[in-house]
């Protein structure tokens, strides 16, 4: 992969990125799997998010056949009898006025059976649950494991530290599709939930809005502190070193006689022997695949093919779709 002038970063929560475990790359593949077959079930499209260090990562995983115990859920059509089960018919009409019966489909029957399937195989699901638990956090995804990472820098390290410190866990495995039942029960007892999500904070509303009117209302907060203060950051992504400081604060109420003491912040930079332009890998087929004339308009795409803007002259890499030029004449 290319290189970069200047230095190695080496130490500091707020730029150590933690290798992916073999356990996240068998998870991307299962719940690959479970997308597929909630796809064929319901005909909802289904998509999954992975983020560079996993997509990038290595490790072994199990690829046997029974890797992946798939649980058909009860498919009957809401509001009517058991009898009637829903059976997905693809139609590419897609307008006016059968989108109408498509909208009144998927509000109705499709997002309730989605709910039913995530519930039947177990796919949002508490991981730590201590009878005692007066705190709770909610993630998905890769920022859960960043937050199992995080939790393990303040002294947390293993499930049973966790739950003995009275923090209730639960992993959100397809976080659009939220039971409210699940949420009221995660939530029995709690004082506190803390949403740890990247970007916009849509887990945060969605389990706000699961909460609303129940009889057990605990505060929920997850992009700022009551008193409007960043608890998780909007940008960029959610890794240890970004959630720390805001699980540090929260859980200090109560631990702050049991939590690690903070590491060093310090950032050790190690000079490069070497400096050299961002370039292609030796023998990669993108390093000369095509000529433009001189003034004309070229863009490319991201990743390896940004390598074509540090060469000189006026050669261009052409790499699939994401490769555009302009003449000089229009």
């Amino acid at each position: 992969m290319p290189s970069s002038p200047g230095h190695q970063d080496t130490g500091g929560h707020s730029t150590r990125r933690r290798r992916p475990s073999s356990k996240e790359l068998h998870t991307a593949l299962v719940i690959g799997r479970h997308a597929v077959e909630l796809s064929r079930l319901t005909g909802v499209w289904t998509s999954l998010k992975i983020v560079a260090s996993v997509a990038d990562g290595k490790g072994t995983v199990d690829l046997g056949a029974d890797r992946v115990v798939l649980v058909t859920p009860d498919l009957s059509i809401p509001g009517s009898d058991n009898s009637t089960q829903y059976v997905h018919h693809p139609n590419g009409v897609l307008l006016t006025p059968y989108t109408l019966d498509l909208e009144y489909e998927f509000k109705a029957v499709k997002s309730i059976l989605v709910q039913r399937y995530a519930t039947a195989n177990r796919l949002n699901h508490t991981t730590v649950d201590p009878p005692d638990a007066w705190i709770g956090r909610v993630a998905s995804g890769y920022t859960y494991h960043e937050l199992l990472e995080a939790l393990s820098g303040l002294g947390l390290q293993t499930p049973e530290q966790i739950a003995s410190a009275g923090i209730r866990l639960i992993k959100m495995q397809i976080p659009l599709s939220i039971d409210a039942a699940n949420i009221g029960n995660f939530a029995r007892g709690l004082d506190e939930i803390v949403i740890v999500e990247e970007k916009n904070p849509t887990l945060e509303w969605l389990v706000k809005d699961a909460l609303y009117g129940a009889s057990h209302q605990p505060r929920v907060v997850g992009k700022s502190h009551e008193d409007g203060r960043i608890l998780m950051a909007s940008w960029g992504i959610l890794d240890a070193g970004a959630i720390i400081d805001g699980l540090r604060e929260r859980l200090s109420v109560r631990l702050s006689d049991r939590l690690a003491p903070p590491a060093p912040r310090e950032r050790i930079l190690i000079p490069l022997a070497v400096e050299r332009k961002p370039y292609f890998c030796s023998g990669c087929p993108h390093n000369r695949s095509s000529k433009v004339p001189d003034g004309a308009l070229v863009g490319a795409g991201i990743g390896c093919r940004s390598c074509s803007w540090t060469r000189k002259g006026s050669e261009r890499q052409r790499v699939s779709l994401l490769w555009v030029a302009k003449g000089p004449n229009g």
